[in-house]
């Protein structure tokens, strides 16, 4: 009873003097936060503040609303809202001050609005904002986007499609067409908020939608590596367990860098729940980092790629093939980096714990061609040599992996090649020049294969020919070209 008293003579004192019956107030809640949730008696007029002419007035009522968001227990109705949507009007031409007053109503009304008219005359009053001229509106825009994902996360009202990509939609078009680096950034905090709001409280709806929320977010400069870093990492806490050391409350989050709303997110989407859609967003954007980020560790993402095409393989899955040749491809594209064979090429699992079937041998077969390519790169150095033999120790003894550790003359090679510098363009072994006694030769090897196989050959041995032989050697080359023409011509007729 003492508490309501006192909160009666604050308001009359907010009418006289705001500033200090604004302070005031924060001091009040502090020692008794249960009076905050009597909204009916000071809410109203600290609201006004708002968009008070005194810049000290403002900013310590945006203090003292943002502050009791937490303490907030229930909705307040919508009873008032034509009110409140007046006063936002009246005041659009201050349209930051408009935007955080739009917020904290957010926050204050919270499920209250949902399936109601208010909440499309609310998200009218913002959208404008994301087209202006002014950079300072399209930042308070995508600030007071991030309060319209707590309202719409009550009574998880956020979880469905259609909500998510109206969410989304401003988003998206921000990284897609957007200038600005600072309203690329408040763009991408608003996406880190919704994504912690996902692996929180709608993990179905994000392993389900994991394709059309991750990849458009790609879409941003690849050249801010700091924003890349963060997006990297944020897949990381996605889809593995890691320990956080301090747990934010959503509305901490708000106004929190991308740093921090990073290490609050949630293991939401582990192995275990991927499909293959997750797997193929995860190696789109390990291509898209490994050449952008020297420093950051990717191996526990490469490491539940090859985790979920182990796991593929072991259920006889139909796309264990393509997986695994997504996972070669990335290792040759990429194989001049240090990171790809200090971390990255050990973490390569792809085991099988039962009795080979055809599938099995079928991918078999194809892995060994893949390992040619492999086997070449780690030839330039004795720490990719070693990756690669422990990469190969789990497989069965009588796989096409295993063949090529045992094959003497290979290893051989390699530690002739050891000390020799790498060269600056590496060019992948062809068929013609692995032993047949230990990578099959693919049964379904084309004439145009072999061509093709010792045509590769010629670039390395032009410069140790003679001016003569080279005029030679064009004339040579021409009158083959012209008789390759002559065959096209005979087939088309």
């Amino acid at each position: 009873m003492m508490g309501h008293c006192i909160l009666e003579s604050l308001v009359l004192v907010l009418e006289r003097n705001p500033l200090v019956g604004v302070n005031a107030l924060v001091s009040l809640f502090s020692i008794c936060p249960e009076l905050v949730n009597l909204i009916e008696m000071w809410y109203k007029t600290v609201f006004q503040f708002l968009f008070s002419q005194d810049v000290a007035v403002r900013k310590q009522a945006d203090t003292l609303l943002t502050s009791i968001n937490p303490l907030l227990e229930t909705e307040s109705g919508v009873d008032d809202m034509e009110w409140y949507l007046q006063l936002l009007v009246a005041n659009q031409n201050d349209n930051l001050s408009m935007l955080i007053a739009w917020g904290h109503l957010m926050i204050l009304k919270r499920h209250a609005l949902h399936r109601t008219r208010f909440l499309n005359q609310m998200l009218v009053l913002v959208e404008t904002n994301f087209n202006s001229t002014r950079l300072g509106q399209r930042i308070a825009g995508f600030k007071a986007w991030r309060r319209l994902i707590v309202n719409l996360s009550f009574q998880d009202h956020l979880y469905h499609p259609k909500r998510l990509n109206l969410v989304l939609l401003p988003v998206w078009n921000c990284f897609k067409y957007e200038k600005s680096y600072a309203v690329r950034q408040a763009c991408f905090e608003t996406f880190l908020l919704l994504v912690h709001q996902l692996s929180c409280h709608g993990q179905q709806l994000l392993v389900k939608m994991f394709n059309q929320i991750v990849v458009p977010a790609l879409g941003f400069d690849h050249s801010e590596t700091r924003l890349l870093t963060v997006f990297m990492k944020t897949l990381d806490h996605l889809t593995r367990p890691h320990e956080s050391q301090e747990h934010l409350s959503v509305y901490q989050l708000l106004d929190e860098s991308s740093e921090r709303m990073c290490s609050q997110i949630q293991p939401a989407v582990t192995v275990d729940l991927w499909d293959s859609n997750c797997f193929k967003v995860i190696m789109h954007s390990l291509n898209v980092a490994v050449p952008l980020t020297k420093d950051l560790d990717l191996s526990s993402l490469f490491e539940n790629c090859c985790l979920y095409v182990s796991n593929q393989w072991q259920e006889q899955s139909p796309e264990t093939l393509e997986h695994v040749k997504q996972l070669f491809h990335f290792l040759i594209r990429h194989a001049g980096k240090q990171m790809i064979q200090d971390k990255l090429l050990p973490r390569l699992r792809l085991s099988i714990d039962r009795p080979p079937t055809d599938q099995d041998n079928h991918i078999q077969e194809q892995i060994s061609q893949f390992c040619k390519q492999l086997t070449h790169f780690a030839a330039s150095g004795s720490k990719a040599k070693r990756n690669l033999e422990h990469f190969m120790k789990h497989e069965r003894p009588d796989s096409p992996l295993q063949k090529i550790k045992s094959h003497p003359n290979r290893w051989s090679e390699m530690s002739d090649k050891e000390n020799e510098p790498t060269p600056k363009r590496q060019r992948f072994v062809d068929s013609s020049e692995v032993d047949p006694s230990f990578v099959p030769s693919s049964p379904q090897e084309r004439p145009l294969d072999r061509i093709l196989s010792q045509m590769n050959e010629w670039p390395s041995q032009l410069g140790g020919l003679e001016l003569q032989d080279l005029m030679q050697l064009q004339k040579q080359v021409s009158g083959f070209l012209q008789t390759v023409s002559d065959h096209v011509m005979a087939k088309l007729h």
